[in-house]
C-alpha cells in the first residue's frame, strides 16, 4: 500500500508555509475575521458590502474596473485601528486583481475608488 508523502519541514518553502500557517491561526486579528461574534458579524457585513457593490470599486487611470467584487477590503487595516474593522465606511470591495497584498495606502473616493454604498444598518 502506497503512503502519499508528507511535507517536509526541514526548510525552504515548506517551513515557511508551516510558519506562516500557525502564524494566521493564532493572530488576534486574523481571529476577528474567523471566529466569534465579530467573525458571524464580519461574514455578514462582507457579503452586504458585495451585493450593494458586485463591481470592483478600484479606480485604473480614472477608469473603474468591471470585474465582479470578490474580496471586501479594509481601506485602514484592523492593525492599525480595530475599532474600525467593522465599521462599513472603511471598507470597499474589490476584484482579486486590484486587491492590495499589503496595506492600503490612503486611497481617495473619486482618485483611487469610486463612492462606495454602504449597508443601512450594520449588525455587530
Amino acid at each position: 500500500m502506497k503512503y502519499a508523502p508528507t511535507a517536509q519541514l526541514s526548510g525552504g518553502d515548506d517551513l515557511r508555509r508551516e510558519r506562516d500557517r500557525f502564524r494566521k491561526q493564532n493572530d488576534p486579528v486574523n481571529r476577528m475575521y474567523t471566529h466569534g461574534r465579530s467573525g458571524a458579524a464580519w461574514r455578514q457585513l462582507s457579503i452586504n458590502m458585495r451585493n450593494l457593490n458586485p463591481i470592483c470599486c478600484r479606480l485604473i487611470d480614472g477608469e473603474q474596473c468591471h470585474n465582479p467584487a470578490t474580496v471586501t477590503h479594509h481601506l485602514v487595516s484592523p492593525r492599525k485601528d480595530a475599532r474600525l474593522f467593522l465599521n462599513a465606511k472603511n471598507l470597499t470591495t474589490l476584484c482579486e486583481h486590484c486587491h492590495p497584498d499589503d496595506d492600503t495606502p490612503m486611497w481617495r473616493v473619486g482618485v483611487d475608488i469610486v463612492q462606495t454604498v454602504y449597508p443601512r444598518t450594520i449588525a455587530a
